[in-house]
């Protein structure tokens, strides 16, 4: 108000538009006999004005002229009196073009932008972020700066699993994207190599079988009337693995989890809530081993389903992406406050999700973490209230048993997961122990190290706890990825024994039978066994040493 019976909180100035320039004014208050001055300075500058202020394409598999040009209208702020002002636009774009490139606001006051199809086709899915500078030359008139977003949204592969297969043998594979629909699919390619079958089973997967390949890369692309489409994913063959019979210390007596990286003939080792990773690689005659150790403390971790990253867990809700060879660090996110506890990296699916669990002990839900976007998505009717005991994810990254724990009951309840539905669903099983083990296609599940279960959750048979009649415990049991084969390892006395079980075989009594006797091996403590992604070779540890053998 221009007076009352207290000084104002706040001095507010109203100013019409007025041509560039430097203006002042003073405001008086007085009161009480006295006066204050308040000196006041206002300054204007001629601005461009383009319409519009921002400029956004969207691109999908056959986009019309009209959908890759934007004109835009270049304007002025100012008070009338003045000249036209002169302008001129450029873009650190690459995927963007400009005409013309020069102008002024009276004769030629239009550009239009222009994507270059040349650099946006192979370009992967995703928001790009651009923008046209546009400044002149007449005094005092002030650049301006026109964002771009350009969304690709088109068919394209995103990943193969899984993504390392065994040499000159063929096998199954599930290739995820999107948009497989809107494109007519003749055939899939591995490399020059032609897929010998496949099929179609949604608009995000595809179902294939890839020939004998001998060890190297293999780019996965679709084959089409119209050319081929963006893929982001590569087939890894290698040749069977050939690790030597060995035995070495651990850098940390502390209990740990086993990553086979087969693409590397390496293993990436995690001590249990350590700030330290190691990964230990085989060239053929010896073992070297790397160190690193981290801002934070890992709990949980797995490969993406490309290989390219490790993902881990850390003990503030973090998740780590950690270059697999280097083990340095790539990208690390906030806290998750959100997501305040249970948040898993180690059951990552072939779609490119993370399943996180959110919650603790009295309720859980799931969320699914897009490796590709950063984004959470809650999963329907996830909500279960109970905590997470296990979760195993087929080597195939289709499906995920998770097992819940029921503190009221003593029993644990299951759940799957399937990847291209994103159904959650409740399986009608309650048992003692947790989900250990799942083959490559999810045809067995080892529950507890002992039970054998098929798809739909009918008990088959039993891995024998006991080993007829001695006092030799199980303690640690595995699939073989291709499900023919059961692995125990059990101590007895101050030495360890590793069991064979045929699971193509009836059981007797209910139990698989064992093919041969045993073969010795170290004797661990606290130990966790792995079997390697061809089924060749075991990976023992224990809190003092890690053992490599073949499978007997």
């Amino acid at each position: 108000p221009s007076s009352g019976a207290s000084l104002p909180a706040t001095i507010s100035v109203a100013a019409a538009p007025l041509i560039a320039g430097t203006y002042s004014a003073t405001i008086n208050l007085t009161g009480g006999g006295s006066q204050l001055s308040v000196p006041v300075t206002y300054t204007t500058t001629k601005a461009l004005a383009p319409s519009p202020a921002a400029v956004s394409y969207t691109i999908g598999n056959a986009p019309a002229p009209s959908d890759l040009s934007q004109v835009i209208t270049v304007g002025t702020h100012y008070g009338t009196g003045s000249s036209a002002v002169n302008w001129s636009a450029s873009t650190s774009d690459a995927w963007l073009s400009l005409s013309p490139a020069s102008g002024d606001t009276a004769s030629q006051n239009q550009l239009t932008a222009s994507l270059v199809q040349a650099q946006i086709d192979p370009l992967f899915n995703g928001i790009y972020q651009g923008s046209i500078t546009l400044i002149s030359s007449t005094a005092f008139v002030s650049p301006v700066t026109v964002p771009v977003t350009l969304t690709l949204d088109r068919t394209q592969i995103n990943y193969v699993a899984p993504y390392v297969v065994t040499s000159n043998a063929a096998s199954d594979v599930i290739i995820r994207g999107k948009n497989f629909s809107e494109v007519t699919i003749q055939g899939i390619n591995f490399g020059s190599n032609s897929a010998t079958a496949f099929s179609v089973v949604s608009d995000t997967e595809i179902h294939a079988t890839h020939p004998a390949l001998a060890a190297g890369s293999y780019a996965v692309n679709l084959v089409t009337p119209s050319g081929s489409y963006a893929s982001r994913a590569t087939l890894v063959v290698v040749d069977p693995t050939n690790l030597a019979d060995m035995t070495f210390a651990d850098s940390s007596s502390v209990y740990k989890t086993i990553i086979p990286d087969p693409e590397r003939n390496a293993m990436l080792v995690l001590p249990s809530g350590s700030a330290t990773i190691e990964r230990h690689q085989y060239n053929g005659t010896s073992w070297s081993t790397t160190t690193a150790t981290l801002p934070y403390h890992l709990y949980g971790a797995a490969l993406s389903p490309d290989g390219k990253e490790l993902l881990a867990r850390t003990s503030d809700n973090r998740l780590l992406t950690i270059d697999p060879v280097t083990l340095s660090v790539n990208t690390t996110t906030n806290p998750l406050t959100t997501y305040p506890s249970n948040l898993e990296a180690n059951a990552v699916m072939n779609d490119g999700n993370v399943l996180v669990a959110v919650g603790g002990s009295t309720s859980t839900q799931l969320y699914r973490y897009n490796l590709l976007d950063g984004t959470f998505t809650a999963i329907s009717n996830s909500t279960v209230d109970m905590p997470i005991s296990s979760a195993v994810v087929t080597g195939d990254g289709h499906r995920a048993v998770i097992t819940y724990a029921n503190s009221l009951t003593g029993s644990d309840n299951v759940y799957t997961y399937d990847a291209e539905t994103a159904a959650f669903t409740s399986v009608p099983l309650a048992l003692s122990g947790t989900a250990s083990g799942i083959t490559r296609t999810g045809a067995l599940t080892l529950f507890n190290h002992t039970d054998v279960y098929d798809p739909s959750f009918a008990l088959l048979g039993k891995v024998p706890f006991y080993d007829d009649g001695t006092s030799c415990t199980t303690d640690e049991a595995v699939l073989s990825p291709d499900g023919t084969r059961a692995y125990a390892y059990c101590t007895f006395g101050t030495n360890g024994r590793i069991y064979t079980y045929d699971l193509t075989a009836a059981p007797v009594g209910g139990d698989y039978p064992p093919i041969g006797t045993y073969m010795s091996a170290p004797y661990l403590t606290s130990n966790n066994m792995s079997i390697s992604h061809d089924g060749t070779a075991l990976f023992l540890v224990d809190t003092t040493k890690m053992t490599v053998v073949p499978v007997p």
